[in-house]
């Protein structure tokens, strides 16, 4: 896992953390709830074994992201612009590594982070074939007001800690947590704002994305019901799962959502593996 910085073409830069395997054909993106940072890896044991490249970018105000400049510019719909910028310069220096094509990829939102992946699949077809969202909230539930309060809990993500997956992923969470108040509410307070510009929403006919929806049972928040149901009668391509437990979901159906997002994944060649990583060390202006 490797925290670093990206320079937008605005000047702002965007922290993000890789995880998985740097030079894995297979890319996908994970995008973390609210409040919440890019150093986190809902298992790491399955991430390394899979044969994919993670990228977990950090919206503006969390980590190391520079916050939004203007209240007017926060939104779920720029921050996946500024995502799809990246992205495009990753494709480029795939190029230049032989046989590494990403192509299209998959994205994995959390919470607010799946308002993150549908904006970039409604807005970037072309780019993202599968996605994932977890407990991610309908507009009904699009919170009036996001706890600002710190420090940063998990119950503030609808997490338990009296459910039995908590003591295995405790420690992730935690420290997405406080890395998440690095810059203290600024984070919090940029989503607030992204919950209210909401005519994205409107395009969520162009998502062409195999569309996964995912909420655990006791999410004291969101369900299946009512949210997932919002989603998949909006989206062309999209389905509900259920998952046991409160708010973990990501950590505990993490094999069954890499295997949606990562079907065919698998080894990179030997050669690939002996070269020098240019694309891992490069910081890239997009």
């Amino acid at each position: 896992m490797t925290a670093r910085q990206v320079t937008l073409r605005d000047g702002r830069s965007l922290g993000m953390s890789d995880l998985g395997d740097p030079v894995a054909r297979r890319l996908v993106l994970l995008c973390h709830p609210s409040p919440g940072a890019s150093e986190f890896d809902p298992d790491p044991l399955i991430t390394t074994q899979w044969g994919v490249r993670v990228i977990a970018p950090e919206r503006p105000g969390y980590g190391a992201s520079d916050p939004w400049r203007r209240d007017a510019d926060a939104s779920f719909a720029r921050h996946a612009d500024d995502i799809s910028s990246y992205l495009h310069g990753v494709e480029r220096q795939a190029a230049m590594l032989e046989g590494v094509d990403y192509g299209s990829i998959g994205v994995v939102g959390w919470g607010a982070g799946g308002l993150v992946a549908l904006a970039l699949a409604a807005q970037h077809p072309e780019l993202i074939d599968r996605a994932v969202l977890v407990d991610t909230p309908a507009p009904e539930h699009f919170p009036d007001e996001v706890s600002a309060d710190e420090p940063f809990t998990p119950s503030m993500l609808g997490i338990s800690e009296s459910e039995p997956s908590w003591t295995a992923a405790s420690s992730r969470v935690e420290r997405m947590l406080t890395l998440a108040a690095r810059q203290g509410d600024a984070g919090v307070r940029g989503d607030q704002l992204a919950f209210d510009q909401r005519d994205w929403l409107a395009r969520l006919d162009r998502v062409r994305a195999e569309t996964l929806l995912v909420y655990g049972e006791d999410h004291p928040e969101v369900s299946t019901d009512i949210d997932g149901r919002w989603f998949r009668q909006r989206l062309l391509d999209g389905r509900t799962v259920r998952a046991e437990g409160a708010g973990l979901a990501i950590a505990t159906h993490w094999r069954k959502i890499l295997a949606h997002v990562a079907p065919q994944h698998g080894d990179v060649p030997r050669s690939l593996r002996g070269r020098r990583r240019k694309a891992r060390s490069a910081t890239l202006t997009a």
